[in-house]
């Protein structure tokens, strides 16, 4: 095994977010293991007081419904005061910490796998601005909402409680109806909506590009090419779609990839800037402290 991260990164995904010895019935609270290998559903009895940063490997929907915690996706770093939504994608890089003593969840994971034969992922992408759009993949709710979520939550537990062979289907409908009730309380918010059928796609492709290159591509011309538009056009999408620009997304990714490292590996300040095929380790430190108010190595004490 590759020794460049320490232990606690390799282990399970019931470890890395829950505490031991949990004392809750709610739905898996103390079962380490998913429902068919692609589904849990949990309250944050047990939830430890410092997660990540972790790269998600499921989609994540949370309920916050009493208290305050931070969440940080990428570097996207606010308090969320309850009651809120949040939802985190697959290969996004997310921390949450600094929860409040009151503080109280639900919130379940998925994978594409347990999804994909129910919802068609495209179709989710494309009606719901909270799996495209970063500015709003966390938002607040009004009481009304909070309550009809909720209590979808609570249908969902007692399903897992029941378990017969329309389990999955029924678990299925209630992630839809979830979706659904989320979108219609968003739809209250003052965000701005665009045109899902061209620039949501080529905003789609375009995070895709930077996951797959942010390594070795930094240039903004070698994404717009792979787009077959300009460098201009690029901009406006991005812009319009997430209220940033182009190259806010490829520091998000360097960023969230520097966090990672720095957090999970032993590896060198310098050795992890030119990692990040920065050419000098300085500029590395002051990108870092431009985008995190802090030093990588002050980031590295204060997550331990």
């Amino acid at each position: 095994m590759d020794n460049t991260f320490q232990d606690d990164y390799f282990q399970t995904l019931y470890q890395l977010h829950k505490n031991r010895d949990i004392k809750s019935d709610f739905g898996m609270d103390s079962c380490s293991e998913l429902f068919q290998d692609g589904f849990g559903l949990y309250s944050s009895v047990g939830l430890k007081e410092h997660i990540g940063p972790h790269r998600a490997k499921f989609y994540r929907i949370s309920l916050g419904l009493k208290g305050s915690i931070n969440i940080d996706l990428s570097v996207k770093n606010r308090i969320f005061q309850c009651p809120f939504i949040a939802f985190t994608l697959p290969g996004q890089v997310f921390s949450v910490f600094n929860k409040s003593e009151d503080f109280f969840s639900y919130y379940i994971l998925f994978s594409e796998s347990f999804i994909q034969d129910a919802i068609s992922l495209k179709n989710i992408l494309e009606e719901f601005p909270f799996f495209y759009n970063p500015s709003v993949q966390t938002f607040s709710l009004l009481e009304k909402d909070v309550l009809a979520i909720k209590m979808l939550f609570l249908e969902i537990n007692e399903e897992l409680k029941n378990i017969n062979s329309n389990t999955r289907k029924v678990i299925h409908l209630y992630i839809n109806l979830i979706l659904i009730a989320a979108k219609r309380s968003l739809d209250k918010h003052p965000y701005r909506h665009v045109d899902v059928s061209v620039q949501f796609k080529l905003l789609i492709q375009f995070r895709k590009l930077i996951n797959a290159h942010f390594l070795e591509h930094q240039p903004l011309l070698f994404y717009a090419e792979k787009l077959c538009i300009s460098i201009k056009q690029l901009n406006r999408i991005v812009n319009e779609t997430t209220g940033n620009t182009a190259y806010d997304l490829i520091n998000d990714a360097i960023l969230a990839e520097a966090k990672l490292l720095l957090r999970h590996s032993v590896k060198s300040v310098n050795e992890i800037a030119y990692e990040l095929n920065f050419n000098d380790p300085s500029y590395f430190v002051r990108f870092f402290k431009k985008m995190t108010q802090q030093t990588p190595l002050n980031y590295r004490e204060l997550s331990k």
